[in-house]
């Protein structure tokens, strides 16, 4: 089995403790690794997220998402990440496509 909940050490994921895990989902802000606020009046954030969100993949944990909010206040995850730099390309590609359609 392998570990549900993880910290990064040196931008890399680290297996943890529920209590070190819990500690890291008190701080939302702290694991912003982007955010962009454009004209058109979407928020996208793009965070580690502590928890494998699919822990019975056969792959590498998906531990990074993109989430978008719209201006009326509607949220979506629109990608998950097996790794920042990944996350970092998804979060750019992202926010150049609402940039330039300003839609969903």
């Amino acid at each position: 089995m392998s570990a549900f909940y993880f910290k990064l050490i040196h931008g890399e994921p680290v297996a943890c403790g529920w209590e070190e895990a819990c500690a890291l989902l008190m701080n939302p802000e702290d694991r912003l690794i982007c955010f962009n606020r454009l004209v058109n009046g979407f928020q996208i954030r793009t965070s580690f997220n502590v928890i494998d969100i699919d822990p019975l993949r056969s792959a590498e944990p998906r531990l990074w998402s993109t989430l978008v909010e719209s201006p009326d206040g509607t949220q979506r995850v629109l990608d998950r990440y097996v790794s920042q730099e990944y996350a970092l390309t998804g979060h750019l590609r992202i926010t150049g496509f609402l940039h330039l359609c300003g839609k969903l």
